[in-house]
């Protein structure tokens, strides 16, 4: 089972939704899935296919984790870096400058937040409260914990979203001329003739 394999199964389950992505950053993380609900709730589907990748998930993205254990209330943030500086007109001298602001997880969050994971690899009990849980049985997805609302507040991610399609739209026109120039070798003229047919068609609708 492959993450890829999960993210068809996902793209199935959430078919009525809108906005459906793959490997998208929609907020301040890569999200294996995201789609809007009709209502206009973001949903946010983090796979897993491990246990191991489960428990490095809490290890390696501690911010996004902060967030939704915060997500009542204002959550600070703070950032170091190292800085050079001339004070009072002295010679440089190296140190951190830190960085602390306040925000509001609402902002920066999804509404909803799910593990998708093959069926029995977490219990219901591992999952953070903060999110559901659904598995994979087969060729289908079974809820085994309904997420709770994070939030309901409906952010306005037109522009994110546009960004989004439109890059995706333009290097599939692209990866469509590789293809169509890769393949061309090796058809005659009439199949060439229909491939590239079909394949205007296509880019037409993108």
């Amino acid at each position: 089972m492959t993450e890829q394999s999960i993210q068809r199964l996902l793209n199935s389950h959430f078919g009525d939704y809108n906005y459906r992505l793959f490997n998208s950053f929609v907020y301040g993380w890569e999200s294996d899935f995201f789609c809007v609900s009709k209502s206009g709730y973001a949903i946010e589907v983090e796979i897993k296919v491990s246990r191991g990748d489960f428990r490095n998930d809490f290890k390696c993205k501690t911010g996004k984790h902060n967030l939704f254990c915060n997500h009542l209330k204002p959550a600070i943030v703070e950032r170091t870096h190292p800085w050079k500086g001339y004070p009072e007109g002295r010679s440089p001298r190296n140190g951190e400058s830190s960085v602390v602001w306040f925000c509001t997880p609402a902002d920066k969050l999804p509404n909803k937040f799910y593990y998708a994971v093959p069926e029995g690899m977490i219990s219901k009990d591992e999952c953070p409260p903060y999110a559901g849980l659904l598995y994979v049985r087969g060729y289908d997805l079974v809820m085994i914990k309904q997420a709770p609302f994070l939030h309901k507040q409906k952010n306005d991610l037109t522009k994110v979203l546009l960004d989004k399609f439109y890059w995706k739209s333009t290097n599939l026109k692209i990866n469509i001329s590789d293809f169509l120039f890769s393949i061309g070798r090796n058809l005659n003229d009439e199949e060439l003739a229909r491939l590239d047919q079909y394949l205007t068609k296509l880019k037409a609708t993108i």
